[in-house]
């Protein structure tokens, strides 16, 4: 008797949050079409439902009305072992229904007008009904027997993952490359590539023009096949002489390619909102637009956009499903200070939610200021691997002394300079290290070249530009 009266509570706890939900859905579908609200807001909440949940308001409440009808069954004796398989669904959805009450009171403060009031915004969203999700959401979580999802949206605030943000996770490999080949014909590209990439970090492939970087990257992208060798993307692994990913593979990663054909007579929002379609949940979609600047041009069409314009574009697409690993090649190649900046700042902010990025890139600075971890590649293979910073104390040291020079200088002229440990020249300067600064800086004081005059000297601090230059020289394509 006991376990019934306990079986019909539940179900009548059920019933009860059905019907509240539905009726908290007939609230957004009234307030979203008042003739007071802001165009601009309705269209933020309409779409914004659409794109976070995957699922239209008429589509919402069809689910809660087949909820309830099916849970009243239940209560006449049916099976409740279908329903708990089918409450998985409605979790996902109900997760995803809360991450948008969430945001788009705060994205509708960002982009209206300032005359428009917190409390304008507010009234347009029940003050509990995020409590009113959140209690659906534990009582499926219960009536399932799921546990609690490790990535779940804390009440009126943002997403929270458990672990901790920009925390990288060693033991368990994002990407893993084991002796990876590939030819054109005769000719080796990548000649027995190794490495793995641990969940979390942001890993920088370095190398010349022609190294194989684009082709590595394009082999983990499923775009281009390579010949053997173990790849393993995400626990998935990938078979050699076959292009394309697995299904379950392609909706969590996230891809940047250098050269994008987006179609050109397509505004910024409608190429946007085309991409959304392709995936079940757009969680990233009013934070990539706001952090990109892409509301001021969202009407803009694709042909009329400038390269900074075009990469911010394509840098959101990329993130658009809020992929668990995303492959930037060149992301900024071209692009001023300015929008430089911006970019590197929604990378980092995307690596701080515990997610993993894959680039290539021919400026160190970046690398240097994005990667936890580098590569650097030449003639089809990884000719050093390390945390920027070591590489830059093991090859470099703390500070380098960097010459402008007219004219030629010899080897032997720069080796019998006291304190010089290493050299290498780039174009018309010299950069050396020196176990004595002092000795070294003294003796170019009072040295004489035979074919070349010191124009310049700068005492610097090394850099990983600095260890690209002297492990690449003489290894270009």
């Amino acid at each position: 008797m006991e376990e019934q009266a306990e079986k019909e509570k539940v179900i009548e706890d059920g019933i009860r949050l059905s019907s509240q939900l539905r009726d908290y859905i007939d609230i957004l579908e009234r307030e979203f079409n008042h003739k007071d609200m802001p165009r601009r807001l309705q269209a933020l909440a309409l779409n914004g439902l659409k794109l976070t949940t995957g699922r239209s308001i008429e589509e919402l409440k069809s689910i809660s009305d087949e909820w309830k009808r099916n849970i009243e069954g239940c209560s006449g004796g049916n099976d409740t072992a279908v329903l708990r398989d089918k409450s998985e669904e409605w979790i996902e959805v109900l997760e995803k229904l809360l991450r948008f009450v969430n945001l788009v009171p705060a994205e509708a403060k960002r982009i209206l007008p300032t005359q428009q009031t917190d409390k304008d915004i507010d009234s347009y969203f029940s003050g509990d009904s995020h409590l009113l999700i959140q209690e659906c959401i534990d009582w499926f979580r219960n009536f399932s027997g799921k546990q609690k999802n490790p990535e779940t949206v804390s009440v009126r605030g943002t997403l929270s993952n458990s672990s901790s943000l920009g925390m990288i996770n060693p033991s368990s490999a994002a990407l893993e490359l084991i002796c990876l080949k590939k030819s054109y014909d005769s000719r080796i590209v990548l000649n027995e590539i190794n490495l793995k990439v641990a969940q979390g970090e942001c890993f920088g492939l370095l190398g010349p023009n022609g190294a194989g970087k684009t082709t590595l990257i394009e082999c983990l992208e499923g775009i281009r096949q390579f010949d053997s060798g173990a790849v393993t993307v995400l626990g998935h692994r990938l078979e050699p002489n076959k292009t394309g990913l697995p299904r379950s593979l392609r909706s969590i990663l996230g891809v940047q390619v250098q050269f994008t054909g987006f179609y050109p007579l397509l505004t910024v929002g409608e190429t946007i909102r085309l991409f959304a379609g392709l995936y079940r949940s757009v969680p990233s979609f009013f934070e990539l637009m706001e952090r990109l600047d892409l509301w001021q041009i969202e009407k803009t069409r694709v042909q009329h956009l400038s390269g900074g314009q075009f990469q911010r574009l394509s840098l959101a697409i990329a993130l658009l499903h809020d992929p668990r690993l995303v492959f930037l090649d060149e992301p900024t190649t071209g692009l001023d200070p300015s929008v430089k900046r911006m970019l590197w700042d929604v990378i980092l902010e995307f690596r701080r939610k515990g997610r993993t990025v894959f680039l290539t890139t021919h400026d160190m600075a970046e690398a240097e200021h994005l990667c936890s971890r580098v590569a650097i590649m030449a003639g089809g293979k990884i000719i050093q691997e390390g945390v920027p910073a070591q590489l830059i104390s093991e090859y470099i040291g703390e500070r380098t002394i960097e010459l402008t020079v007219h004219g030629t200088v010899t080897r032997e002229e720069i080796a019998i300079l006291p304190g010089v440990k290493s050299y290498w020249t780039v174009e018309s300067k010299v950069v050396m290290n020196s176990t004595d600064e002092r000795a070294t800086l003294s003796a170019l004081c009072d040295v004489s070249f035979a074919n070349g005059k010191v124009e310049g000297i700068i005492v610097r601090k090394g850099s990983l530009e600095d260890v690209f230059l002297k492990l690449t020289k003489g290894k270009m394509a």
